[in-house]
This record gives structure tokens, sequence and C-alpha cells, in this order.
């Protein structure tokens, strides 16, 4: 029987995804030179694996023991509201009560400083909550707080404490009101806003080139974009975890041996591009799957691996199907912006169709298999199951025997991870014939991730539009709540054992071509109208 298993890799940075394309952008005469430099570029410059952590091993937590089974009674699934008050003791008991999931139902509790760092943490509330007022009653809403506050060194976008999700997001900030393009001797200005100082600029004569953003080498602050007739340019591009929405930088820039400096504005890109425009095409905002053919090029959209409903197993059974007729076409695109996430088998399965062969994914995760973990994951599968009305009940079925069988029979570390995966440290892109555009943005994650992760693994596959959410770390949903305050937590008891101590997660996967999510499709339309032979 098979888990649901809802994990993706962790990827790389935004300096790695900075194409060095040496190129002139401007004129149609340059269209086929344009297209060998972006699949040259994006094959020479994408980092599609990075070293695995030596010994994976290190970071699975060494069991000797499962934990209080008296503890682990009690969790049960239930959405009854918290109170507003509850007693000091209460609250002691639910930090408690929190701190032994964490430990025996968290797949990521090692990683995250295993007993040092969480019993620090824990004695930190229970040292808090013994000086918290006069009364002897504690206010829940503070509560929630505190133990949010003492759990900011978790940075994992599949756990949340009371709806928050414990990790820290990067934002993409843009500005495409200037558009810069490369020469062998360096960036120079395309397209500028019209002010005084730019027609000062425009008048005088020469190119006007780009010597420095904010003090630093151009490329560090400039993303491979599109333009709305397709043309390969240079944006402005920056992904940030500032809660601000805009980011002032200063540019330096020289013409005819004059050296000016002038302000940019970067922009927090904004995630509602879908109720504006895809309306107009006719294609749908969240669907399992869809398929179309605009101006000769197929086009497949998938927003969900969910199994929501029979319908929509029914449509995703028939996304992996129908995968083939995309490869017959030599260029398609497949759109996963606002993809949801769901069940990753089925973004794999799409991909073998696709690709007319199967492979290894490039991966290798555990599942933390202890009678808390797996009653944790129980109480997600029938919360999920009441929501979606779906038919996973031998999940619950085969959870419940494995349950009795660790807690029966079972004691031991040596059976509390189940590995599973493979991963290659230098794997060497696999063919595929076909050009696929792949359009991402911000709220691509989680089995979405790992459909574009799969995907990056074959030649000729190009991303388009913003980094991924960044849920990669983790995956296998477990939830409960604390006994007393009732506040809800969700953990994760699937582990991912490959780059994970670099940070990566809130960062996603980047796209080879920085694009408004609003505009990448009609903009790789136009790409692929302005390079066809």
């Amino acid at each position: 029987m098979h888990i649901w298993i809802i994990v993706a890799l962790s990827w790389i940075t935004l300096l790695s995804s900075r194409l060095n394309v040496v190129h002139e952008v401007s004129g149609a005469a340059s269209a086929e030179v344009m297209a060998q430099d972006l699949s040259r570029t994006v094959a020479e410059s994408r980092t599609t694996s990075w070293p695995s952590v030596s010994p994976p091993e290190s970071l699975l937590y060494d069991y000797t023991s499962f934990g209080d089974p008296g503890v682990t009674s009690r969790i049960v699934a239930t959405d009854k509201p918290s109170p507003a008050w509850i007693t000091r003791e209460q609250a002691r008991e639910d930090i408690r009560f929190l701190f032994e999931m964490l430990k025996y139902g968290y797949a990521l509790y090692q990683l995250f400083g295993g007993d040092e760092t969480f019993d620090g943490a824990r004695t930190d509330l229970l040292d808090e909550v013994a000086s918290m007022g006069s009364e002897s009653r504690i206010r829940v809403s503070a509560l929630r707080d505190r133990i949010l506050h003492h759990l900011a060194f978790i940075q994992d976008g599949h756990a949340k404490f009371a709806g928050t999700p414990l990790y820290q997001r990067q934002y993409w900030f843009r500005n495409d009101r200037y558009e810069f393009a490369r020469d062998a001797e360096g960036f120079y200005v395309l397209r500028q806003p019209l002010t005084s100082l730019g027609d000062a600029l425009n008048t005088l004569a020469g190119r006007v080139s780009l010597v420095a953003v904010d003090g630093r080498a151009p490329e560090e602050l400039l993303s491979l974009s599109l333009d709305e007739r397709g043309r390969l340019i240079y944006i402005l591009s920056v992904l940030s975890a500032r809660p601000e929405t805009r980011i002032r930088t200063e540019l330096t820039l020289t013409v005819s041996g004059q050296t000016f400096g002038r302000s940019a504005v970067l922009t927090r890109q904004s995630g509602t591009w879908w109720t504006e425009t895809m309306r107009d095409l006719r294609f749908p905002a969240s669907t399992a799957y869809a398929m179309s053919v605009v101006r000769g090029v197929p086009i497949v959209i998938n927003r969900s691996g969910v199994p929501s409903s029979p319908e929509a197993v029914a449509a995703l059974r028939r996304m992996v199907d129908e995968a083939s007729r995309c490869a017959e076409y030599p260029v398609a695109i497949l759109d996963l912006r606002n993809h949801e996430g769901g069940q990753a088998e089925y973004g794999r399965a799409w991909t073998e169709e696709f690709m007319g062969r199967a492979f290894a994914c490039d991966t290798r995760w555990a599942e933390l298999h202890t009678p808390t973990s797996l009653r944790l994951h129980r109480c997600f599968v029938e919360d999920y199951l009441a929501a979606h009305e779906t038919q996973l009940r031998e999940v619950l079925a085969y959870l419940d025997a494995t349950i009795e069988d660790l807690e029966m029979h079972r004691r031991t570390a040596a059976n509390a991870w189940v590995l599973a995966g493979e991963m290659d440290d230098e794997p060497e892109a696999l063919p595929n014939d076909t050009t696929l555009f792949v359009l991402i943005d911000a709220e691509t994650g989680s089995a979405g991730e790992e459909f574009v992760n799969a995907l990056r693994q074959f030649e000729n596959v190009i991303l388009v539009g913003e980094n991924t959410e960044g849920l990669t770390v983790s995956g296998s949903p477990a939830w409960g709540r604390l006994p007393n305050s009732r506040l809800p937590f969700v953990l994760a008891i699937g582990i991912t054992l490959k780059d994970i101590e670099a940070g990566r997660e809130g960062i996603g996967i980047p796209p080879d071509l920085w694009v408004d999510p609003a505009h990448a499709l009609e903009r790789v339309l136009a790409y692929i109208e302005a390079t066809d032979p």
C-alpha cells in the first residue's frame, strides 16, 4: 500500500538563474540566433542537481523509543473551536504535548536542531507561561503568539501553527519599465521611462550602457525575460523576503563618456493574474486538466493534482493518457500556474508519457513511521476525506494496521524511517526533441513543484514565469490540535534528503525566463512565432 507522499526538491538561488546571453535583441533577423542562444544558455547555465547531504541519514533523528503512548492516544481529529482562556496548567500541558508531537511526529525534527534546539524552545516557553500575568488563567491568543515566536527557527512551508505557515517566503520584485540587452561590451538600455533625464540621455550620441546597479555588477540584478513581441531582453529583478512591496535601486549609466545616476523602483509581483487575463482566453483559473491548441501550439493546463472528486480523478487520468499527443508537435506549452499541489504521481506519469520513457527521479526522501506520526497523518487523511469525498478509505485501514503493528511489535529506531527514491549527484540531461515551455508562478507549490522538477531533467524544457512557492523540503502532511487550547498544527512526516541544508525553502524553483505570469502565455506564443523558421 502506498501512502500519499507529497515531496518536492529544493532548488537553485536567484543568481544561478542569471543567464549570460550575448546577443543583440533588436530586429526580426536575429530570431533564429535568439532561439539558439536560449536553448544553449538554458542548457549551460541551469543547475539541475546539487550535492546530497553527506550522509543524508544524518538528518534523520535516531529514535530509541516511540514516546509516551498516553500522549499519543490523545491525538484526535476534531474541529472543536478554541476557548478564549485556559488555565496556566492547561497551557503547560499543551506545550508539553506539542513538543512531544514535534519529536515523534515531525520528520524535520533533526534538521532544525533536534533535542538541543527543541528542548530549549520548550523550556523557554514553559518559563514564560509561569510568568505570564498574575492570574491563574492565560489567554489562548497570547499562548498562540508565544508558541509562534519560539518556533520561528522552523523553515518549512508545509508546517503551520494556528494557521500561520512556519516559513518565510521569497517574493519576486521587478521593474519592467527598463529593458536591457547585452553584447560583448556589456549591458545597454533598450527602453527606459520617458522622463526629463531619459530625454536628456536620448539626445546624447551613442548607446546608454548600464555600468552598475546599487554599486554591484549588473548581472547580479538582471534576469532574462521576454517582451511583448517575444524578444529576449533583460529586466531588473530580485528575490527578497522584505515585507514592503517596493524596493528602490540606483542605476549607474554611461553615455558618450558621461556618467549618470538614476533611480528605479522594483515592485513585488501580484498574484491575481488569472482572474484578469485568462478568462479572456477561456482558460480556467482552477482545473485538474484542460487542453487546447492555440496558433498551432498545444497548451496543456494542470492546476491541481488533488483527486477531489471522481470527475477530477477522471480528468487527471485523461491528462496522463493524452500527454503523448503534445509530443507530436515541435513546440508545446504546459501551464502549471496556480498549481495547488496534490498527488505527485500524476505529474511524474504525465512526464513519462510525454517523453516516451521511464526515468529515475533525481531525489531521495524518508518518511517517519511512528505511532505519533501516523496518527497525525491519519487525522489529515480523515479531514481530507471529509472535505473532498474521495475514495481513500483503504489508506485509513492501512494506517490503522501499521499503527497497531508499531505499537505492538516495533519500538526501536531501526523501523522508524522508510526510505525511497534515488539520487544522482551529476545527472545528465535526458533527451527530448519537443521544445516544452512550462509556465510557473508563486502559487505553483508542493506536488506542482515536483512536477517541474521531473521536467527539468530533460533537454529543451524552458521554465517561464516567476519562482515557485518553495514548498520543497517536506511532504506527507499530518495535523492535530492541542488538547486544551484546541490550537491546530500541521506537520510533515516526509523529508527530502537532498540539498536541504542550504535553506532553499521559500525560494522555490526559479524560471529560465522571468516574465510577469499575467503575460507569460502571450509572450511565449509571441516568442514561438518570432522564432518560427
